[in-house]
């Protein structure tokens, strides 16, 4: 899950010195730092534990979160369990399930 990776994410902009002169300029012209870019990802929540949900919610932020964006790998039952461990409150829950995807894909 994403959420593990963002210590990465920031220290390699630390370390990363592109020997190309097109590289440097397309580095020097990132108008933020790498972490902020991978934040705009959005993150799925199907197949996920609830350790795995929550680290994604805290990383990315409610906005960021859905389920199943291409299909429930999962029986939905298994993955329903899983959402219910969560601490969400209803507008939450309804968030993560339907409503940022019908914002994301503009669906009603």
């Amino acid at each position: 899950m994403a959420p593990t990776f963002s210590q990465r994410a920031s220290g390699a902009a630390m370390h990363f010195n592109p020997s190309q002169e097109r590289d440097r300029a397309a580095v020097a012209s990132l108008t933020k730092s790498p972490l902020d870019y991978f934040k705009m990802f959005y993150a799925d929540t199907t197949g996920q534990t609830p350790i795995t949900i929550t680290a994604a919610l805290q990383f990315f932020g409610i906005d960021r979160v859905m389920m199943a964006t291409d299909f429930p790998w999962t029986y939905p039952a298994k993955h329903m369990t899983a959402i219910d461990q969560l601490s969400l409150s209803e507008a939450q829950r309804q968030q993560l399930l339907r409503a940022n995807a019908q914002r994301v894909l503009g669906i009603k």
